[in-house]
This record gives structure tokens, C-alpha cells and sequence, in this order.
């Protein structure tokens, strides 16, 4: 990086040392003042060092960084990266490690628009319904990864001949992206020698009750495994930049459920060709960066928010209240490990409960985004008597 001192010898002495001394030049934050043989830095007194020693000497270059092809070590202490604060990945999930629902999908067909990994939705597209694609969690990763999601064409096919496909998530509240530059990026690795292709895209939908109806294209940017965008050996990773214009003035649904479409569409695949995907990152600005890691257990609660699976339940303590002994409800609460998006559209209760019917979960009711009631029927309990339930599972939904 070239710095713009004054010629050496060319300049007034200065013989104290403050920031209003002159003559002075600064460059990235330090300023440096000529003292009629040396230059040096404010507040360095006697430190001042040749012009030669500042040029030449390899810790001086350090304190720089390149605009391209620079590489550095140690740590670095900045306010901002790309215009934002740090850690401002849009993606839940995008090291794809939590997998709540299960770990293996196969055969989703056209008619499947189905959630696989968490806040990943998988959906079949212009194929011809007979057969789909499988999901799957792969053990092979990008280095400081743990998991990928593994798409592989199970037999589908279009009338080009090769199976169609998206793998996308919705980003919730559309509204925060207007008028600004984003990145999306993600790591991709080929699992076959014949041609795998697919587009990173952003679409805006404005939710129900919004304006404009139709979901609106923000770009897309193709990439192709046979002209070399991606490989079958290493992970390679691949990024697109979009501009989200000024859309404050359009209208947003009253059900909180506007969101930024941000996936994989238009994915081609032959015959029982498959790809890799993971390190998915959505930032600010035009730049893309490593991707942002966050503790699992963070990771998991943002996963949560949008969809629970308790897992088997060891203890779930339930009242039987009022009545005479005899035929009567048992009564019982659960609470959400975090707030849900909304009330959950959806639940279910399954598994092999305790089969004394007083240690089963049948019914799920008053649901809010913080937690149900609970109940089941039972025969011979006395009131106010205190039972544990346990032995199944539950899920709820609350997905955009």
C-alpha cells in the first residue's frame, strides 16, 4: 500500500511531538510527522523511525490488509464488516445440524413440499409424479463443519429428461431487507461426473393479505458443475450478490408472515446423480465472507422456534382436579423451551406412552406461542391425586 509522505529533506524540523504538528501525513488512521530527518508516528517520542524502516520493514505491511489476495494472522478488532455488525447471518440452520423431524427423507415427490432439516423446505418440481428425490444428512462436510444435507435424484424426471427440484428457506420479515445489498452463499460439492446445476435466488413474498400478491424476483445467478462452478472433489464454495430496492410503501399481511425465499431453485439432477450442500450464509453487504458459526444450542432454540419435537418425554406431571372418583380428565401443562413464532398451526402427539391410560397424553388444546394444556381420560382417580406421564412425543408447528 503506497502512503503519500513528502519527499524526505523537503520539509520544515518539527522538534515536539503533537497531533497539531506539521508538516504531517496520515494514512489508515495514523498519522505520521516529519521531524527534518525521520519520520515517526504522534506520541511515539523517540520511537521515530527512517523513512527506509518504514517502507521496508514486514511489520509495517501488517498493519494493512489488501483489498484482494491479502492473507493475515492474529486477531483483528473492527466495528463492522460489509456496512453491519458481525454474526448477522440470516440462516438458521445453515451448518444443517439440527435435525428434528428425522435425518432421512426419501422419494418426495411432486406433492411434497416438505420440511427436512430444520427451516429447510424440500419441494419436487415439473417432474412427472412416478418417483422423486431422497434428503439425507451426510457426515461429509466443508473443514469446521460437521453435516451436509444430500439431495439425490431418486428416478425423477422431466420432459428435458432430468429431475427438478428447490431446497430453499423462508426468512422471516421481509420488511428489514428493503432498500439494501446482501449476500448468499454456500458450500457446494458435485456427487457424480454428469452435469448438476442450480440457481441461488431471492424472492420476496409479502404474506397473506399483502401487496403485491405474486412474490417478487430479487436475481438469481446460475452455477454449473460441467463448466467448473463446482466439482465432485472438494467443496467449492459459491456466492450471489442481490439489491433488495426501497419496498416500504408496498403492503405487508397482517398475519406477520411476509419472508425473504432464499434456497437453491431450479436444481437439475440426472439420473441418480446427487449434490452436497452446507455452510449456507445470508449477510449483509456485497462482500461474502467465511461462514458465521453459532453454539449448537442457539442454533437449536432459533430452530425451535418454528418447529418443536420434544423428544420421548421421561416425566410429564398431570392433576386430576375436580370430579368423584371414577370416569374424569387428568389435566396437565407444557411449556415451550422457547417462544414459537405463532401458536402452532399443527401438533401431534405420538409414540408408546406408558400404557396405563393414566400416564398417556391423548389431547393437546389451548396452544399459544409459550406452551399447551395437556389431558387424558381416566377411569378410577381420585381427585387431586398427581400422576407422571411419560414414554412419547410431541411436535408442533408454527413454520411460515
Amino acid at each position: 500500500m503506497a502512503l503519500d509522505f513528502p519527499v524526505p529533506g523537503t520539509q520544515t524540523p518539527v522538534n515536539t511531538w503533537s497531533p497539531t504538528s506539521t508538516p504531517s501525513a496520515s494514512t489508515n488512521g495514523l498519522t505520521y510527522i516529519w521531524d527534518g530527518q525521520k519520520w515517526g508516528t504522534i506520541g511515539s517520542s523517540p520511537a521515530a523511525i527512517t523513512w527506509n524502516e518504514i517502507t521496508g520493514k514486514p511489520d509495517f505491511d501488517a498493519l494493512y490488509v489488501e483489498t484482494a489476495g491479502d492473507e493475515m494472522s492474529g486477531n483483528l478488532t473492527v466495528p463492522s464488516l460489509n456496512s453491519g455488525p458481525f454474526a448477522t447471518n440470516q440462516i438458521i440452520n445453515g451448518d444443517f445440524s439440527v435435525w428434528q423431524r428425522d435425518i432421512n427423507f426419501y422419494n418426495l415427490t411432486n406433492t411434497d413440499r416438505q420440511y427436512t432439516c430444520d427451516r429447510w423446505q424440500f419441494f419436487s418440481s415439473n417432474n412427472d409424479g412416478s418417483a422423486g428425490f431422497n434428503v439425507n444428512r451426510d457426515d461429509d462436510a466443508p473443514e469446521g463443519l460437521t453435516y451436509s444435507a444430500r439431495v439425490t435424484n431418486a428416478g425423477a424426471t422431466n420432459a428435458s429428461g432430468y429431475g427438478s427440484a428447490i431446497y430453499e428457506q423462508k426468512v422471516e420479515g421481509l420488511q428489514k431487507f428493503s432498500g439494501s445489498t446482501w449476500t448468499v452463499s454456500c458450500y457446494v460439492k458435485a456427487g457424480g461426473t454428469q452435469s448438476t446445476y442450480f440457481n441461488l435466488q431471492a424472492l420476496g413474498n409479502y404474506g397473506t393479505g399483502g401487496s403485491p400478491t405474486s412474490q417478487e424476483d430479487f436475481g438469481s445467478q446460475p452455477f454449473y458443475s460441467s463448466t467448473g462452478d463446482f466439482n465432485n472433489t472438494s467443496w467449492t464454495q459459491v456466492s450471489f450478490t442481490f439489491t433488495v430496492p426501497d419496498i416500504t410503501a408496498n403492503t405487508y399481511g397482517t398475519n406477520a408472515d411476509s419472508y425473504l425465499r432464499i434456497g437453491m431453485f431450479g436444481i437439475g439432477l440426472d439420473g441418480s446423480q446427487n449434490f452436497k450442500v452446507s455452510g449456507f450464509q445470508l449477510e449483509p453487504g456485497p462482500v461474502c465472507t467465511p461462514f458465521s458459526h453459532r453454539p449448537i444450542g442457539q442454533e437449536l432454540s432459533l430452530c425451535q422456534r418454528y418447529y418443536l419435537n420434544t423428544g420421548i418425554l421421561d416425566e410429564l406431571i398431570m392433576i386430576r382436579s375436580t370430579g368423584t372418583p371414577g370416569n374424569g380428565p387428568v389435566y396437565g401443562n407444557f411449556r415451550f423451551p422457547t417462544t414459537m413464532r405463532v401458536a402452532p398451526l399443527g401438533s401431534t402427539v405420538v409414540g408408546d406412552w406408558n400404557t396405563v391410560q393414566a400416564q398417556r397424553v391423548e389431547g393437546i388444546g389451548k396452544l399459544t406461542t409459550t406452551g399447551c394444556n395437556i389431558s387424558s381420560e381416566n377411569k378410577s382417580l381420585v381427585p387431586g391425586s398427581v400422576y407422571n406421564a411419560g414414554g412419547g412425543s410431541m411436535q408442533f408447528d408454527a413454520e411460515l
